[in-house]
């Protein structure tokens, strides 16, 4: 009885073990990736007529009548 409860709790410490060692390597990789995927910023300005704010390059504002 003694050694089915001593196994029971080898195979979970293994278990939560592989899980730990899993989860840190997603989080090192995560952090890598993020670096990669980083959005420079950018200017934004107002429109004069809707008061949106849109990027120096944008074209539309998606408003009638707007410059942007």
């Amino acid at each position: 009885m003694i050694l089915k409860l001593v196994i029971l709790m080898l195979i979970i410490g293994i278990v939560w073990w592989g899980f730990k060692r899993v989860a840190r390597q997603n989080v090192g990789g995560q952090g890598a990736e993020k670096r990669r995927d980083r959005i420079e910023n950018e200017e934004m300005l107002a429109c004069d007529i809707c008061g949106t704010f849109v990027t120096a390059r944008s074209s539309n504002c998606g408003q009638e009548r707007c410059p942007f």
